[in-house]
Formats: structure tokens, C-alpha cells, sequence
């Protein structure tokens, strides 16, 4: 490669002068001579630099494009949204689970609750009793006539 006009240069790319120039700034100087009469010349690093930032550009350019004209629906996109859709009705599946686990659980502690609460009932009953047949057994151990009591007398006293 040899050196060439800011416009050889531009041809070759396929822009225009003014795209080279500004490109151009931002390169180091050693990659440009200029002739007696000021015209710029690019040289082959220089050529190459320029090539790569403005392909660069071309390329995110082209892209963008792409990006806002493929409004067409592809089979991929179909695709895509069907996915899409099998994955909003899982989710809306597992919300419906979630709640009723959660219903279930409030049940549950419910239960919990009155199982407690009942047993709590039956410790103080038992507990009534203990008292009660402690209570029959010192008047059996004070009254020495007691013990021959019947066993239905005792029954009887505990009911008092």
C-alpha cells in the first residue's frame, strides 16, 4: 500500500471526505504527511486505523438499523413469545400454589393453637384430680375408721 489523499482514502471506504477528516483527528500525526502544497496523505498504518474505526461504525450503524426495522415477526420471535407465554402461565400456576400453601399454613397454625390450648385444658383437669385424690388420701391416712370405707364413698368425696 502506498500513501493516499484524504480522498482516495474516503472512495476506498465508501464515505464521504468529512467522515475521513473527523476520523482522522482523533489518529496520531505520525500517521499523515503533508505535501508542499498542503494536501494530506494518509499512510498505510494510517489507512488501516481509519479502516477499522469507520467499519466500526458502519457496522454499529447497520446494526441499529436492523434492530428498528425487523418489525416483522420471525419464527424465532413466535417463538420467543410463546415462550414467553408458557412462562407467565407457570408463573401465575405458582402464585396459585404459593397461596394456597399459605392458606393451608394459617390452617395449620390454627390447629396448632386450639391443640395447644386443649391440652392446657387437660393438664389443669388432671391437675384438679391429683389435688382431689391427694386430698382423699389424707382424710383416709387421719381417719383410721376411713379405710374401711368403700370405694364408692371415696368416688363420692371427690365429687364434692
Amino acid at each position: 500500500m502506498t500513501d493516499k489523499t484524504v480522498k482516495e482514502v474516503a472512495e476506498m471506504l465508501g464515505v464521504t471526505k468529512q467522515t475521513v477528516q473527523y476520523h482522522l483527528k482523533s489518529l496520531p500525526t505520525n500517521y499523515t504527511t503533508k505535501s508542499d502544497k498542503n494536501i494530506i496523505y494518509i499512510k498505510p498504518l494510517g489507512q488501516k486505523a481509519l479502516s477499522d474505526k469507520i467499519d466500526k461504525r458502519k457496522q454499529f450503524s447497520v446494526d441499529k438499523e436492523t434492530v428498528k426495522t425487523d418489525k416483522e415477526p420471525t419464527k424465532e420471535t413466535v417463538g420467543n413469545d410463546k415462550e414467553i407465554d408458557h412462562f407467565k402461565e407457570q408463573i401465575k400456576e405458582k402464585d396459585q400454589q404459593i397461596a394456597q400453601l399459605l392458606e393451608s399454613q394459617k390452617q395449620l397454625q390454627k390447629l396448632i393453637e386450639n391443640q395447644q390450648v386443649l391440652t392446657l385444658q387437660a393438664n389443669q383437669k388432671i391437675e384438679k384430680l391429683e389435688i382431689n385424690l391427694n386430698d382423699v388420701e389424707n382424710e383416709i391416712k387421719l381417719d383410721p375408721e376411713s379405710k374401711k370405707r368403700k370405694w364408692t364413698d371415696i368416688f363420692k368425696s371427690r365429687n364434692r
